[in-house]
């Protein structure tokens, strides 16, 4: 204890007057609020603690506020282990309501008084850093001597409220220790942890409303220091977290304000873009400006999809298009190939269509055929085993005696694949349905896989055919409206941003359509419902990836690649759940996240 405390205590318990000189502001209010509640520095503390099932009656009316508390408790708890330490959730009326502490702490006299059900209110207490946060509505530290009391002089204390969407105080994190040296350390962290709570709290309190994350850099987006609002569909603020009313400090933020009374935006003209995923610039009537975007929480009716039957040889295919999503033919190339198919089929004429594997052939193919014909398709697969073909295609099992007669689409999936003797069956297997009289029209489309120098063979028909060719995947210029809508195919609970588009069509194994629904459906796994980015594709995609060598900042440093190998282990290991990876190591989220997040 320095000089200046000790002559403030001295002051305090000899003469019963204040002395502020040793103590800050915060303090000296706090003494003097005590000395007027009538208590006695030298006195023992009231023992002010209330019945257990009480206890549990208030932790069932906050059970939902506990869920949210417990994980950051136990965390905390991990950051400052080994320091005769103990974290603590209280009451927005001081009661302590859960507790964890190291051994050493359980066996010293301050855990008899600070244990579960124990009120911690300045009325009963005096100065104490519970308390003290309570009447400040702000982070409070209380180390030692600037207890009220002379017998909590041995422990310090740090507690920082934890704040409703209506700047109500819901609760405290509190986090007190028989050793000060590492205080400062420890508020910080305290800080860091009831900010946490607040706002997955707000996230759940307004999943209901539009929730936008806004801060005035733009890397600060994904960190748990962005700024909230939770806005209604006619732009009545609802709701809006520490932070959002720190930058919009001088602004009203009351009930019924409007998202239009804080920025020089309009609600309804940005949003379509904030739906899409996309980050903005706002601007506030005080001038100051944010990037801006849209955390999408709403649950949405899902749409089941259609899935597409995989059997060889031929059958007969009577089912409408998947209707969850149109497909998307946006690409120029594409769509040309799209024109001259339908023309294509609607003189007559067969049509090839030529593309690497997973580029959506059978897909343009089944379009066309909604196009120009409809009704049943009869598939033939070239990839079927050698046997009597000829056999198969005059009598094809499961099809109705009349199907010649009714009319429909021919497709030859793999033709590439058909020997020149096995041709010789289609082609009079193709010749039986055009010349039987009395038969509804039929088309004719191919699809065949070519890469590589054979991307623009053509080759040889027993009958001309008209050849269209597709781009790769990788080569479209519709690849961010297509993953797009092969995700709203897949959930309907997630949207995905043009920096996730960008990054998938950036993955090194990204080859074909097969690749793509693959790791959209590992992003809707991993990811809550909401806007998929490119930092979620450059975290959640690299679990099945090699993960045991170095992150580029570590390699090359023995000592480091050595820690580094062990983060990216325990993360890949922790199913992508950085949290629970840190919680594991005993190290900071921040830690664990800037060593996954960097390139081998």
């Amino acid at each position: 204890m320095d000089l200046e405390l000790r002559a403030a205590r001295a002051a305090l318990e000899t003469e019963g007057i204040l002395g502020k000189a040793g103590v800050s502001a915060d303090i000296a209010d706090s003494w003097a609020r005590s000395i007027a509640f009538g208590l006695d520095p030298l006195s023992e503390p009231r023992e002010a603690v209330i019945a257990y099932q009480d206890v549990r009656h208030i932790r069932r009316e906050k059970a939902e506020l506990m869920g949210f508390v417990r994980p950051e408790l136990e965390l905390l708890s991990t950051q400052i282990a080994g320091t005769n330490f103990m974290a603590a959730f209280a009451s927005a009326d001081g009661v302590i309501l859960d507790a964890i502490m190291d051994n050493e702490f359980a066996e010293s006299s301050c855990a008899k008084a600070v244990r579960v059900g124990s009120v911690w209110s300045e009325q009963l207490r005096g100065t104490n850093a519970l308390g003290l946060a309570l009447q400040t509505g702000r982070a409070a530290s209380v180390t030692g001597g600037e207890h009220f009391f002379r017998s909590h002089s041995g422990v310090s204390c740090v507690s920082a409220p934890i704040f409703g969407s209506r700047g109500e105080i819901l609760g405290l994190l509190d986090a007190s220790s028989e050793i000060a040296a590492r205080q400062v350390h420890t508020k910080a962290l305290v800080y860091l942890a009831a900010n946490n709570i607040e706002n997955r709290l707000f996230v759940e309190t307004h999943r209901d409303q539009h929730i936008l994350q806004f801060h005035p850099r733009a890397e600060y987006l994904t960190t748990q220091s962005v700024a909230m609002l939770a806005v209604g569909e006619d732009g009545t603020v609802a709701g809006a977290n520490r932070r959002a009313l720190d930058f919009l400090s001088g602004l009203d933020i009351a009930a019924e304000t409007r998202f239009e009374t804080l920025f020089q935006d309009r609600l309804n003209v940005i949003l379509p873009a904030l739906l899409r995923g996309d980050d903005l610039r706002l601007r506030d009537w005080l001038n100051s400006t944010y990037f801006a975007r849209l955390r999408l929480t709403r649950p949405r009716r899902n749409t089941h999809a259609i899935a597409m039957p995989q059997t060889t040889g031929m059958r007969l295919d009577n089912r409408s298009p998947r209707a969850a999503v149109d497909p998307v033919f946006q690409d120029e190339q594409l769509r040309e190939a799209l024109r001259i198919g339908r023309r294509a089929l609607h003189h007559g004429m067969p049509l090839r269509i030529i593309g690497a594997g997973g580029t959506g052939k059978t897909t343009l193919a089944r379009h066309l055929h909604q196009c120009v014909s409809g009704g049943q398709i009869a598939v033939i697969d070239g990839t079927a085993a050698s046997e009597d073909l000829d056999a198969r295609l005059e009598t094809p099992a499961g099809l109705p005696q009349d199907w010649v007669t009714q009319g429909g689409t021919v497709l030859i999936e793999n033709a590439e694949k058909i020997g020149t003797g096995r041709w010789t069956a289609v082609s009079r297997f193709l010749n039986r349905l055009t010349q039987t009289q009395q038969s509804g029209r039929w088309f004719i489309i191919l699809t065949e896989t070519r890469s590589g120098d054979d991307a623009g063979k053509v080759s040889d028909l027993p009958f001309a055919a008209m050849p269209v060719f597709l781009p790769d995947l990788a080569e479209r210029m519709d690849f961010d409206q297509l993953a797009k809508a092969m995700l709203t195919a897949i959930s309907q609970d997630h949207t995905l941003a043009t920096s996730a588009a960008q990054s998938l069509l950036l993955k090194e194994r990204l080859r074909n359509l097969s690749d793509l629904d693959a790791d959209l459906r590992v992003l809707a796994i991993q990811c809550p419902s909401g806007v998929i980015r490119g930092e979620h594709v450059a975290r959640y995609l690299s679990i099945g990836t090699d993960q045991s060598a170095a992150c580029s900042a570590c390699s090359g440093h023995a000592l480091r690649e050595v820690k580094c190998q062990e983060i990216r282990r325990t993360y890949r290991q922790s199913n992508a759940n950085i949290a629970l990876a840190a919680r594991k190591l005993g190290v900071s989220r921040n830690t664990v996240y800037k060593h996954v997040k960097s390139p081998v």
